[in-house]
């Protein structure tokens, strides 16, 4: 009996750990409040992202931020269609969503 468990264990995948509302206030932080950048990215690597489409937002600000170029909804929606992205993360509704969850970006770190 717990060589059938074992068996059904090791085919069910696991996940990591994620919380997608976390990972959308701190997109949606870093776009009301840009100066919360640097913070952000000193703790946050793309790849701590669990979902692609939060991942593909974050490295995108991330590039504006790396160029003192404005970073808002308007800017990264316009990145992300320059890199061909801004579909698969959803739109520009999605990137306007994002600003949209945060109360008060204050909390971003």
């Amino acid at each position: 009996m717990a060589q059938q468990r074992t068996e059904t264990q090791a085919q069910v995948p696991r996940l990591p750990p994620h919380d997608l509302e976390a990972e959308q206030s701190v997109l949606g932080a870093m776009l009301i409040n840009p100066s919360a950048i640097p913070a952000v990215a000193e703790v946050l690597e793309p790849d701590d992202f669990y979902r692609d489409s939060h991942r593909l937002v974050y490295k995108a600000a991330l590039t504006l931020f790396e160029r003192d170029e404005e970073v808002d909804v308007v800017t990264l929606s316009a990145q992300l269609e320059r890199e061909g992205l801004l579909e698969r993360v959803g739109g520009r509704e999605f990137v306007h969503a994002l600003a949209d969850l945060v109360p008060a970006a204050t909390n971003a770190v």
